[in-house]
């Protein structure tokens, strides 16, 4: 079994969000909606933030902390 905490959302070639535990927890089993009938486009976070590959791990942190986020996408 392999520990995914997020996935990002693929339109076409285009990504379009992000979902993770916690939307999970909390748009689908706190608002009791339906898994199987919820469209993933409404549980999503749908902004994307990203920095490129070369930035330094710890660059990635401080980055994190100050925009108050869990998930990054590195390109």
């Amino acid at each position: 079994m392999k520990k995914i905490s997020s996935l990002l959302v693929k339109e076409g070639e285009e990504y379009m969000g992000i979902i993770n535990k916690t939307d999970l927890a909390k748009k689908i089993i706190i608002e009791d909606r339906d898994a199987k009938t919820t469209s993933i486009n409404t549980v999503m976070s749908k902004s994307l933030i990203s920095l490129n590959g070369y930035v330094q791990r710890s660059e990635a942190s401080e980055f994190m902390l100050r925009k108050k986020i869990q998930y990054l996408v590195v390109t």
